[in-house]
């Protein structure tokens, strides 16, 4: 398996809580950084995530917010780097499929322009506001 010494260094991985996301954050703590968990303000999972983080022997601290909307993105990555100290990596990992279930193409008129918002506002404007929050920092 391949090592990195991420010792002394920060990151803060959003959508942290779960998934790719978690996956992520434990591999970055294993390696000695300490890790932002990102997560929705009201996501049980996210507690939870830093608890086993901290537990595993990692250093985890929360960052509760949505990447999806313009300010919440912009004070949780300002919150993040004030509570690190600093911010050496970010991995823009937050994202939605909108819906619960499969929309296939032929049904692809169930794609509403309220869903298409949704997945725009998340998926590709979460990232660009993280990135330039992080930046202006």
């Amino acid at each position: 398996m391949i090592r990195y010494d991420l010792t002394g260094k920060t990151a803060l991985v959003t959508g942290g809580a779960s998934g790719i996301g978690f996956a992520t954050a434990k591999m970055l703590a294993g390696f000695g950084a300490t890790v932002a968990v990102n997560f929705l303000n009201d996501d049980s999972r996210g507690p939870e995530a830093v608890d086993k983080l901290i537990a595993a022997g990692g250093k985890a601290i929360m960052a509760p917010g949505s990447v999806s909307d313009a300010k919440d993105a912009v004070r949780m990555v300002e919150q993040a780097v004030a509570d690190l100290g600093r911010l050496d990596l970010l991995v823009n990992n937050a994202g939605t499929p909108g819906t619960r279930h499969r929309i296939a193409p032929p049904d692809l008129d169930l794609i509403t322009e309220e869903l298409w918002s949704v997945l725009l506002e998340t998926n590709l404007l979460g990232v660009f506001r993280c990135a330039k929050a992080r930046l202006r920092r």
